[in-house]
């Protein structure tokens, strides 16, 4: 029967989850949110673009705190993977063992690709490309499409009612903030 996170995991090391998890989004987001929208933006310069490029101080500032909401984001959903899923939000070797419905994941299901997405159109807003802006907003299209269907079914067989109890209580991808109704875990017998 699958299980829904209500303590630390033996299985796997938290600790070791955590350094790896930190290795892997410092990769991620190098490649992805500075090295990939910065070659988008040398394109558009190579390419005499500028005139479509809409950088500004104020567009730096706000794509500077989207970046930084996004990472808050998907921080607190990686804590919440390594610590109580006992698996990497990325990895698929390192998947997570057990239905994690606590931190963001009691408001959102998919806080990581919400992150994901919010930091690749903040760093298009940042750096002013339309390019990259536009890259951000179809890697989201793509995970929504191509990814996310695949990653449900796969979360349906392997945790089953669990998981899909949680799909029928808790929103894909815009927030419920409110307290009310929320999925249990295995020993939550409160609210």
């Amino acid at each position: 029967m699958p299980q829904l996170s209500t303590s630390q995991p033996a299985a796997r090391s938290t600790r070791a989850i955590i350094t790896k998890m930190v290795l892997q989004m410092l990769t991620f987001w190098g490649l992805y949110f500075v090295a990939w929208p910065g070659l988008l933006w040398r394109v558009e310069i190579w390419l005499d673009w500028q005139g479509w490029q809409f950088g500004s101080p104020t567009g730096r500032v706000i794509g500077l705190i989207l970046f930084v909401i996004g990472g808050g984001l998907a921080l607190w959903g990686s804590f919440a993977l390594a610590r109580r899923g006992a698996g990497l939000p990325l990895l698929t070797s390192g998947r997570p063992m057990f239905l994690v419905v606590l931190g963001p994941y009691r408001h959102i299901r998919h806080p990581m690709a919400v992150a994901g997405v919010l930091q690749g159109v903040a760093s298009g807003i940042f750096l002013g490309s339309p390019l990259a802006l536009f890259s951000g907003i179809v890697g989201g299209a793509v995970w929504y499409f191509i990814k996310r269907p695949r990653e449900e079914q796969t979360l349906e067989e392997q945790f089953g009612d669990d998981y899909r109890a949680y799909r029928n209580t808790v929103p894909g991808f815009i927030p419920r903030w409110r307290s009310g109704r929320h999925v249990k875990s295995g020993s939550d017998k409160s609210s």
